[in-house]
Parts: structure tokens; C-alpha cells; sequence
């Protein structure tokens, strides 16, 4: 794909990412709200992880494009996370057994924002790259 082609995709990829974070959000809050007392661990990391990772369906981007969806991702998944916990949504047990589930949610957030930052970006695919491109 030329640079001509991946700027004029950027907006549908950019599309694409909300419709994936929004997706894994809807389910991860209808089902923490279903079973409060478990913790959905992943959720968080998967919802900030395909925010930038989707970009890839343009081919590699640049750091530029990608931080920020990665951080606006972030943020989102951050706030639903807060919503959550204030509303009784959180109330299972962490990987520590020890603190709060928002903590490990803010955590593994940044933790999938990085990790679908670097699919992103990086300019082989790899195996989880290679799921996104189009």
C-alpha cells in the first residue's frame, strides 16, 4: 500500500479501532455487571490492545498515528474501568489477591496500549500483526 493510500484508509482504520474497543467494552461491562463478584482480567488489555493494533489494517504506522489512538484507547478503557469499580462492577479477586481490580485494570491497559502500539507500528506484522492487516 503506497503512503497515498494508507492516508486515505487512516480514517477507516481509525473507525475500525472504536468499533473494536467499543465492542470488547460493551461485553466486558454487560458481563461484569452480570457477574460482579468474578474479574474479568483480560478485558481491559484487550480492549486498549486492538485500539492501535487495528491500525495495522493500513500497514505499519508510524508512532505519530498510533500513540495516540493507543492513548485515547487507554483512557476510555481506563474510565469504563473506573465506572466499574465506583458502581460495584469489579468486586472479584486480582492476580495478587491483594488491592483493588481497578488497580490491575489500569495496569493491564497500559500494558495493551503498549503491546497494540508496538503491533502497530512495527514494520513486520508477527503473528498478532498478521490478524489485523487487511
Amino acid at each position: 500500500m503506497t503512503d497515498e493510500q494508507a492516508h486515505a484508509s487512516a480514517p477507516l482504520a481509525i473507525g475500525r479501532a472504536i468499533a473494536f474497543v467499543g465492542v470488547v467494552l460493551v461485553v466486558w461491562v454487560l458481563l461484569a455487571i452480570r457477574n460482579p463478584q468474578l474479574t474479568y482480567h483480560f478485558a481491559p488489555l484487550i480492549a486498549a490492545f486492538v485500539g492501535p493494533a487495528s491500525l495495522r489494517t493500513i500497514g505499519p504506522v508510524d508512532a505519530a498515528r498510533a500513540i495516540p489512538v493507543a492513548a485515547a484507547t487507554s483512557v476510555v478503557v481506563g474510565l469504563v474501568s473506573v465506572v466499574l469499580h465506583v458502581t460495584g462492577g469489579m468486586e472479584g479477586p486480582t492476580f495478587w489477591n491483594d488491592g483493588p481490580a481497578l488497580s490491575e485494570a489500569i495496569l493491564f491497559a497500559v500494558l495493551g496500549a503498549a503491546g497494540g502500539t508496538r503491533v502497530a507500528t512495527r514494520p513486520n506484522p508477527g503473528l498478532l500483526g498478521s490478524v489485523f492487516e487487511g
